[in-house]
């Protein structure tokens, strides 16, 4: 029996387009989500930014992205001006999924509250557990902790007052990703230049491993932390640029290049990342990845199948692990990409996401 068709209002975010033209996993999980519904037959109205690319409904109170305005990340009017915007319309959805992300999203958990139609809230975040009971986001969602959460995965549930109505997973397309079945010579870094990404301790292992590291990332201009770490812990690595290279921030097509030339990807990551895009898409271009055991990493990666997960911090074994995988037969090693691919595809596809996240609005509008 066929489905019926949702009226679906998706509330992402207004300081990053959707998709992003480079770095920004929410909104390039949001894009995919919102793509997906539609190529499914429902009538799907996105909350993003003007400049947006869908083929859903597009509503926007900003042109562009506003960190790209000059807006300060803590502007709290516009973030509410454009989350009243999905919740007047009301009439027009039989569900409203609201992206949680920044500080100034929260204000959507009490227009939740306060409509007749249903919500879905995924989580894009480390959640505060019981030891930050203080914290105004632990405090807010004890509040509103009654609403249907979604967490990205099943580590993320640090929360226990929260009701979940599921685990799903972010899912990439696949199509844009090519695979790579003999990859390249050198190790690979892609994240965000700061701390608690793992730049510095990727360097590391690199250089114990005495192979060429490749750095891909995001340096935001504005944050003086980031700033301070890379400026000490990062640039002096650069002199040698045979050993330890910076190439800046990689768009969807760039990253097939980036990670097809890569043996392997390091993330040596120390806090409780609740997903961890990086992995999949590394993953997608065939190249196995070796990371802390911190967050979600478990459930992303099968130790020998698309990577290996080590004890969180140490460098040593990190390294241990890379060299391995410089020592595989050619054949070992092409195999080792290949299930990469596969596991990836299988478990973390635009279509596996899409199709949870249908079954979860039919569940939640049927029991309504």
């Amino acid at each position: 029996m066929e489905q019926k068709k949702l009226r679906i209002a998706q509330l992402g975010s207004i300081w990053e387009t959707t998709p992003p033209p480079l770095y920004g996993g929410t909104e390039r999980v949001v894009s995919n989500l919102t793509e997906g519904l539609v190529n499914r037959g429902h009538k799907v109205t996105l909350f993003a930014t003007g400049d947006s690319k869908t083929r859903a409904r597009l509503i926007s109170i900003t042109p562009e992205a506003l960190y790209r305005r000059g807006i300060s990340w803590g502007n709290a009017l516009y973030p509410l001006m454009h989350i009243y915007n999905a919740f007047e319309m009301e009439s027009e959805f039989d569900l409203i999924h609201i992206h949680l992300n920044m500080p100034t999203d929260f204000i959507a958990l009490a227009f939740a509250e306060l409509i007749k139609i249903p919500t879905v809230i995924t989580m894009h975040f480390r959640l505060p557990d019981e030891n930050e009971k203080e914290s105004d986001r632990y405090m807010a969602m004890k509040k509103f902790s009654d609403l249907n959460y979604v967490s990205i995965s099943n580590d993320q549930r640090t929360n226990k007052n929260l009701h979940y109505s599921a685990t799903v997973y972010n899912g990439i397309d696949f199509n844009i990703y090519k695979f790579s079945q003999t990859g390249g010579k050198e190790l690979g870094w892609i994240g965000r230049f700061s701390p608690d990404k793992g730049a510095k301790q990727a360097v590391k292992v690199a250089e114990q491993v005495e192979k060429k590291i490749i750095l891909a990332g995001k340096l935001d201009a504005n944050d003086k932390n980031d700033q301070k770490y890379f400026q000490e812990e990062i640039k002096p690595k650069l002199k040698n640029h045979n050993h330890c290279e910076y190439i800046g921030e990689v768009n969807d097509k760039q990253k097939s290049v980036f990670f097809g030339q890569l043996r392997c990807l390091l993330n040596p990551t120390s806090w409780r990342e609740p997903f961890g895009l990086v992995v999949v898409e590394a993953n997608a271009c065939g190249t196995p990845v070796i990371a802390f055991d911190n967050g979600a990493m478990r459930e992303l990666i099968k130790d020998g199948v698309n990577g290996f997960v080590i004890p969180a911090g140490d460098v040593a074994a990190m390294a241990k692990r890379a060299k391995e995988i410089y020592e595989m037969s050619d054949d070992d090693y092409s195999k080792f990409r290949k299930s990469s691919r596969d596991f990836a595809e299988k478990n973390f596809s635009v279509e596996k996401m899409v199709e949870s996240y249908e079954k979860l609005y039919n569940k939640i509008l049927k029991n309504d």
